[in-house]
């Protein structure tokens, strides 16, 4: 990976750049390994607000499941 971007909206209050997950992504070979990682860091980088569409605990762990997809699906087209 020569640049990684990844920034999430709806598990903070306002959107945010995950500037950890994209230093842990450049210049190392995408695996399955690597996506569960950055997928964790995502998921401690949420700090979500539950309302009628989710609670915390489900905002927090859906910022991890769709990092991991972002991620792998772009590793995929790049």
């Amino acid at each position: 990976v020569r640049r990684a971007g990844l920034a999430m909206a709806g598990a903070n209050p306002f959107p945010v750049r995950l500037l950890d997950v994209e230093k842990l992504f450049t210049g190392k070979a995408v695996s399955g390994a690597l996506l569960d990682e950055a997928a964790g860091m995502a998921e401690k980088q949420a700090d979500p607000r539950g309302d009628y569409r989710g609670s915390n605990e489900y905002r927090r762990a859906m910022a991890s499941v769709l990092s991991r997809r972002a991620l792998a699906a772009a590793s995929k087209s790049a």
